[in-house]
């Protein structure tokens, strides 16, 4: 073979060049997102799992203390705990409630991985060593013997799944937001999760950076695909752009594949078959609130009765949250906890359903 000519030298050149401008415009873009959608952050706690992986919580205090068990708030797949700083944690701290909302593992200020510790992570992994860890250190830092959970989506699912009878006992009472345990799922919705597994291989799928860079889009005209995230009728703007920005975390492909083969089989266990997470759902004892959202694509009505009717719990309450009013503001997956109502309408019922499980302090602390 010839050496290459100057007029072929130029070229590549040039291409390299231009995809090197491409790739510097695009990271800028990504950090300017980043940059004017940051929000303060709460208080950083660490806790450690059992097999070394730290785990950031965000713990937002009231200015008086009126209740004495915490809140765990563990987010769901594709989000970090800003779902829940974004306004929940800050509600329930008016109320008098302290909240501490994690980055489970690879997610948010949780992403870097213990020395020697394995390059993937699994739902059974979260369920495993996340949970226990995540609570324990709720418990320990707020000085409660028990605390809430607080689960949107698979933060439900991984607060369920690992509610074995040690676990139950450091439980004042669990809460879901959109958590599926039956997969009834559409096959558009079957679809994008195989395209999920193939393009998160080997490691994570980063929708995170491609949300940021359509954020300052959100609100104004509808998103391809948002309808399986949220009801995007139901979403103020701002939020809209502000949740793309920030709330979005990487996807891990073990977590998808896993979701994946228990889609396909109808099953909630570990991926090895040897747990059964439904029959632990079956045996809960604590107080249970399941709360469902009218037009949600992940965890829709049908779903939400199984899921009541399958709770071992003597005291259980199922809300869906829109019952077809008509107007637009159905609740989906996401805006059950960002939509444009949740102030009047999703988390005052929380509340109520809280305070009166939750231990009164007699004399304020601050």
């Amino acid at each position: 073979m010839g050496l290459a000519t100057l007029p072929e030298v130029t070229a590549t050149v040039l291409i390299i060049a231009g995809l090197l401008v491409l790739v510097l415009l695009g990271w800028g873009w990504l950090s300017l997102v980043a940059r004017w959608y940051r929000r303060p952050e709460p208080e950083a706690v660490q806790v450690t799992c059992a097999d070394g992986w730290r785990l950031t919580l965000w713990r937002t205090r009231p200015k008086t203390l009126r209740y004495r068990e915490p809140l765990v708030l563990c987010h769901g797949l594709g989000n970090n705990h800003r779902i829940f700083t974004f306004q929940l944690a800050q509600t329930l701290a008016d109320a008098g409630f302290e909240s501490y909302a994690v980055d489970l593992r690879g997610t948010g200020a949780s992403a870097r991985r213990p020395a020697g510790g394995r390059a993937h992570v699994s739902l059974d992994d979260h369920i495993a060593l996340d949970a226990p860890a995540v609570l324990e250190g709720a418990r320990r830092h707020s000085g409660a013997e028990r605390a809430f959970w607080v689960g949107h989506s698979m933060g439900g699912m991984v607060g369920l799944g690992a509610c074995t009878a040690a676990f139950q006992a450091q439980l004042q009472g669990m809460v879901t937001f959109g958590t599926p345990v039956f997969f009834p799922l559409r096959r558009l919705t079957r679809v994008a999760l195989v395209v999920a597994v193939w393009l998160s291989f080997p490691f994570r799928l980063h929708v995170d950076a491609l949300a940021r860079a359509f954020a300052p889009l959100a609100g104004w005209w509808a998103l391809p695909g948002g309808a399986g995230m949220a009801n995007q009728h139901n979403l103020d703007g701002r939020v809209a752009r502000l949740a793309l920005a920030s709330t979005i975390a990487p996807m891990w492909h073990a977590v998808l594949r896993q979701f994946a083969a228990m889609i396909r089989h109808d099953r909630f266990g570990s991926h090895d078959g040897a747990v059964d997470y439904r029959e632990r759902i079956a045996r809960l004892k604590v107080p249970q609130l399941i709360v469902g959202g009218d037009v949600d694509l992940l965890a829709p009505s049908q779903v939400c009765n199984r899921l009541f009717e399958l709770s071992g719990s003597p005291d259980k309450e199922l809300v869906l949250l829109g019952t077809s009013r008509g107007d637009g503001l159905d609740y989906g997956h996401g805006d059950l906890l960002l939509g444009s109502r949740v102030t009047s309408e999703v988390f005052p019922m929380l509340l109520t359903w809280l305070q009166a499980r939750a231990t009164r302090v007699d004399s304020g602390t601050t």
